[in-house]
């Protein structure tokens, strides 16, 4: 897999939570609609869409080690947190959180292996 096939994924990925909290915040977590704060939701939902944006702007670079490390670090907090507080929830909900649970876990390892290593062997600057 290379960075920026991790980028594309991962600015797919919160593009659709991203939309999908947006306008459907109040159908997706209830219990922040009925507590009068939805909003909290849809400020989710931009933030998200937000570092989709990054994220899709960013493909195109070299990303890993010393390369691209504002997005890649970006990205590490943001998934391992959203997957650290989908853990705690996952006990009390439905299956589905414990799905995004992992899926946001395996996001938050392969940016902090990006991180860690360097760019892929594609991904590589090449010396001029």
């Amino acid at each position: 897999m290379t960075s920026r096939l991790l980028l594309t994924a991962a600015a797919a990925v919160l593009a659709a939570a991203g939309f999908a909290m947006l306008f459907a915040a109040g159908e997706l977590v209830p219990g922040l609609e009925a507590s009068g704060s939805g909003y909290i939701g849809q400020l989710l939902g931009g933030a998200w869409l937000a570092v989709a944006a990054t994220d899709w702007l960013a493909r195109t670079g070299p990303a890993g080690g010393i390369y691209g490390r504002p997005v890649v670090s970006l990205n590490t907090t943001l998934f391992f947190v959203s997957a650290l507080v989908l853990m705690d929830a996952a006990g009390s909900q439905d299956s589905i959180v414990a799905v995004a649970a992992a899926i946001m876990g395996l996001f938050a390892a392969a940016f902090l292996w990006l991180m860690l290593r360097g760019p892929f062997g594609a991904d590589r600057p090449s010396a001029a």
